[in-house]
């Protein structure tokens, strides 16, 4: 081989080298298309919204749970619970024990807010009937329930009002044993009813009997297990409500009162389903049809207990 040609092969090998590198070089270089883009500037100068960055423990909207056990609410509660959730009235709370539990016992502060809800939406037309909502400002009257409690103006207006017993109220049985609330408690039937019958009262038929005279008239045999003997005469003024009572309507038909007995979501929502005073009822049903209007049922004799009336 010449020398020229030595020269030759020497120079390509070298020149191939120098591109083997330059390709190297490439191949090293970042991809122009896996690059952050330099920002477009926009037109008018409004910088771009962020996407909204949702937390894993956190829903974007804000969905009540669910009943899980509505399939288990005994048939003869059923109508009406299902008019009751149709109108909202009745929502889980997630802060309580088994939140989603209809037949699981309803505490009193559920009650309260259920009480409170249901008679103002009723009567969401007559201002006169509703339960003014206190200011958070307010002196707490229950200990346990401070101005930074949740609920504290519902209860504390249900306290105004003398719904609730309280320090307001007159109760000489148990002076100074109403400065708790004891939201967390079950609530019991001798309870739900002192605290619904002042929405539903009406005037006793007929001369007003003595406690005595009631513990023996009443259909109930374990009256001597109630706390409060004014109770009686709530009991004998639900019962003259005939098929509106609420006793007939949450417990159907039974000689037991069980006084101190909790009371059940499903039970309560029962409960709630009429609203009625002055001979004026008005149901969860009226409201599904449209009307606000109070409706007078059709007198029912006390003594007639045996009448199956549907929602």
């Amino acid at each position: 081989m010449t020398v020229r040609s030595v020269f030759l092969v020497s120079l390509v090998l070298l020149l191939g080298g120098c591109a083997g590198n330059q390709d190297a070089e490439n191949a090293l270089k970042p991809d122009a298309r896996l690059s952050s883009p330099s920002p477009v500037p926009s037109s008018n100068n409004i910088p771009p919204t962020p996407t909204p960055i949702v937390s894993q423990t956190e829903s974007p909207t804000s969905t009540p749970i669910g009943w899980q056990d509505i399939d288990k609410t005994p048939a003869q509660l059923r109508p009406y619970v299902d008019d009751m959730l149709a109108l909202n009235l009745v929502l889980p709370d997630a802060q309580m024990p088994d939140a989603n539990r209809l037949n699981a016992p309803i505490s009193r502060r559920e009650f309260a807010k259920w009480l409170l809800l249901t008679n103002n939406r009723f009567h969401q037309s007559r201002p006169t009937k509703q339960i003014r909502i206190d200011r958070p400002s307010s002196t707490p009257t229950f200990q346990d329930i401070p101005n930074s409690d949740p609920d504290f103006a519902i209860l504390q207006s249900l306290a105004d009002a003398g719904i609730l017993p309280s320090t307001l109220s007159r109760d000489t049985k148990n002076e100074g044993k109403n400065d708790r609330f004891k939201p967390s408690e079950a609530l019991t039937r001798e309870e739900l009813l002192r605290w619904k019958m002042p929405f539903d009262s009406r005037p006793l038929q007929g001369d007003v009997l003595a406690i005595e005279t009631l513990r023996k008239t009443l259909p109930f045999q374990d009256l001597s297990k109630v706390i409060h003997p004014e109770t009686l005469r709530l009991v004998a003024l639900d019962l003259q409500n005939g098929d509106r009572s609420n006793l007939r309507r949450s417990l159907g038909y039974t000689t037991l009162l069980q006084p101190q007995r909790s009371v059940t979501r499903a039970e309560a929502a029962a409960v709630l389903w009429s609203i009625g005073a002055e001979g004026a009822v008005l149901t969860a049903k009226d409201l599904l049809k449209g009307s606000s209007i109070p409706t007078t049922p059709t007198p029912t004799p006390a003594s007639s207990m045996d009448t199956k009336t549907t929602p």
